[in-house]
């Protein structure tokens, strides 16, 4: 994996001018300092990775907060804003009156945002307990991704291909979207970013971001799917 290889090196290269002889700069980059409790995603040390200060990316939760964007806000952004400007589909009305979109205040539940596909009469949902920020502007567009998914082959499909073609393509799809919600073009759609700013040193910039985001996680996932599948096959000690 070249590209994993030259973002390990450039992580470790300018985490070892931090961390003066703390730990061997030609070797493994100590988990603990990555930022992420599992070292999964490296995107939370960005601040003392960017390669271009003069370029900082915009601060989409400061531009969501700036605009008076509500939870109902974001997702109705997402849907017209992105969906049907490219000829998908509107949200149903039971998407928006089944839902759940913000944390109750009267029961727990499991906040893990997630959409559903009911299986019955254009019933589409979403639960997430989300909050006007970057992060959840992002997972929202993901989570009506597969409400787009859903509908598409619905419409389309008998009720014996209602699924993706696999759980990772189901995903795949959805990581897609929300990366082009955080992209310079949609960002200068909505006005949250002056395009005049956007030159190689902000793109190279938001590439580093992605990479610390989605390539650092690629081995993450290798080893934690042959861990789960060698478990599976009693090939694992009982030690481990």
């Amino acid at each position: 994996m070249p590209l994993y290889e030259q973002s390990h090196a450039y992580v470790r290269s300018r985490l070892c001018s931090i961390y003066l002889n703390r730990f061997n700069c030609h070797g493994p980059i100590p988990a603990h300092i990555l930022g992420n409790m599992w070292a999964q995603q490296w995107n939370d040390r960005f601040d003392d990775l960017l390669p271009y200060p003069d370029a900082s990316l915009v601060n989409i939760t400061g531009a969501l907060i700036e605009r008076g964007y509500t939870v109902h806000r974001m997702f109705t952004t997402a849907e017209s804003f992105f969906f049907t400007s490219i000829g998908l589909y509107l949200m149903t009305p039971k998407f928006w009156a089944r839902s759940l979109f913000e944390k109750p205040t009267d029961r727990d539940v499991v906040c893990h945002a997630s959409a559903h596909h009911m299986q019955y009469q254009d019933d589409f949902r979403v639960k997430m307990c989300t909050e006007v920020n970057d992060d959840h502007f992002d997972t929202v567009h993901h989570e009506l991704g597969h409400i787009e998914y859903f509908m598409a082959y619905e419409r389309d499909q008998p009720y014996l291909y209602h699924e993706g073609a696999n759980a990772g393509f189901h995903e795949a799809i959805e990581d897609a979207i929300g990366m082009f919600a955080t992209s310079s073009t949609y960002l200068i759609t909505l006005g949250f970013l002056d395009g005049n700013v956007v030159n190689s040193h902000y793109e190279i910039n938001y590439l580093l971001r992605l990479a610390l985001q989605k390539v650092a996680f690629l081995p993450f996932a290798y080893v934690m799917d042959k861990y789960r599948f060698l478990f599976y096959r009693d090939k694992i000690a009982h030690e481990n």
